[in-house]
């Protein structure tokens, strides 16, 4: 009996350019963000340091100045990332606007997008959605009323029919109502 190797791994071994994009990638990491984000927090760390000390120690002139300066400056730089945020949806979409308006200066001349705006078009795809909706609606509507309808009819026709087949067993008083 003849026996057979036994499988190996088909390891994947890196090329030396991937590794050198990993080095590359290990040191930019390194140097703009683990770096940057390690000062912030010692910064913060000191910062809220020294406002616990100020808090702690009421014996020292100005405790109170310093905590009010302190807390200042924490407000300060809580806010300033706070409006680079708030600033990018509105660069965003002047961006946007900016890009479209070039996108549609590239468009041949007969294009409809040239006379009307994406909202219009946009606004035209929606009302056409809910005009084919509300043809199904009504369509729908139809089919499920037309045998209810019908059926309150026949009933209505038995009821009826009921009504002159027993008129004349009845008493004269209870018919007239009175």
């Amino acid at each position: 009996m003849e026996m057979y190797p036994p499988p190996r791994e088909n390891l994947f071994v890196p090329t030396a350019e991937q590794l050198a994009r990993e080095q590359e990638l290990r040191r930019f990491n390194r140097l703009y963000i683990y770096l940057p984000l390690g000062l912030l927090a010692l910064v913060a760390v000191l910062i809220v340091g020294a406002l616990l000390v100020g808090v702690f120690s009421p014996g020292i002139m100005g405790t109170e100045e310093f905590i009010s300066a302190l807390a200042d400056i924490i407000i300060i730089l809580w806010i300033m990332p706070m409006l680079v945020l708030m600033a990018l949806a509105s660069i965003g979409f002047i961006a946007m606007a900016v890009n479209r308006r070039q996108q549609r200066k590239l468009l041949p001349a007969d294009s409809p997008l040239l006379q009307h705006s994406r909202v219009q078009w946009f606004l035209w795809r929606v009302q056409s959605t809910l005009g084919r909706a509300e043809a199904q609606v009504d369509l729908a509507a139809e089919k499920m009323t037309d045998p209810l309808i019908r059926n309150h009819g026949r009933i209505a026709e038995v009821e009826a029919w009921a009504e002159i087949v027993t008129r004349p067993f009845r008493k004269d008083d209870e018919s007239d109502g009175e």
